[in-house]
């Protein structure tokens, strides 16, 4: 059976969440004129960076932020309010997506994507991203209360579609999250970022330049 549906992961798969959290952390020092309490600017862009990519509440993020660098209680959640509603927009796109998406595109592939969070947040997201036109399916764990991996969230983009497993490649960066519950459901599996060997993945790439040609490879 021929794959014509690819769906997606969001974060460090086509968004740089690194490189997004180094953007938003540089913002938030500036625009908070947090040299007041932290001379170290780029101490602070570590930091944060660091704590923002342990799974936790965001809340709890920024009060360990408030305790290591003695911030007000009330700049924390002026700081906390201003990550909810422009975060999004600080999203920076690992290089070639655009570009990717166009060739799928091209071949006339469905496109879709199937991300953990809250809804309203990854969707702006993908809007700031500006591949919202290019997604025939966004599917995130906030609107459906289910996240990867369980197969629920998988088989409720695939069926939004009306594609079966069989007929669609799944592309992740996460192990366990992504690739295995994809693979057993039927899909085919490409992991992101790494040269890992595991036998769950059909194959690896390690830049979006390199998913359309492994695509092909896995079409049939």
């Amino acid at each position: 059976m021929m794959r014509n549906t690819i769906l997606f992961d969001l974060d460090q798969t086509l968004l740089d969440k690194h490189q997004t959290l180094l953007h938003f952390a540089a913002r938030q020092y500036k625009l908070f004129k947090l040299s007041t309490y932290v001379e170290d600017r780029e101490l602070f862009i570590t930091e944060f960076t660091r704590l923002h990519q342990i799974v936790m509440p965001k809340k709890e993020v920024y009060q360990k932020i408030r305790l290591q660098f003695s911030l007000q209680h009330a700049l924390m959640e002026a700081m906390l309010e201003d990550l909810n509603h422009q975060f999004p927009k600080e999203s920076v796109a690992f290089p070639g997506l655009t570009r990717m998406l166009n060739e799928l595109k091209q071949k006339h592939f469905k496109i879709g994507i199937i991300t953990n969070g809250r809804d309203f947040y990854q969707r702006n997201k993908i809007d700031s991203l500006g591949i919202t036109s290019y997604m025939d399916v966004i599917v995130t764990s906030g609107e459906l209360g289910i996240k990867k991996p369980d197969p629920a969230i998988f088989l409720y983009g695939l069926g939004k579609l009306e594609v079966q497993p069989e007929q669609a490649i799944f592309v992740g960066d996460d192990l366990t999250k992504d690739i295995v519950p994809a693979k057993s459901l039927g899909m085919r599996t490409i992991l992101m970022g790494s040269h890992q060997v595991n036998p769950d993945i059909d194959t690896n790439c390690v830049h979006l330049d390199e998913v359309v040609k492994a695509v092909e490879q896995l079409r049939y």
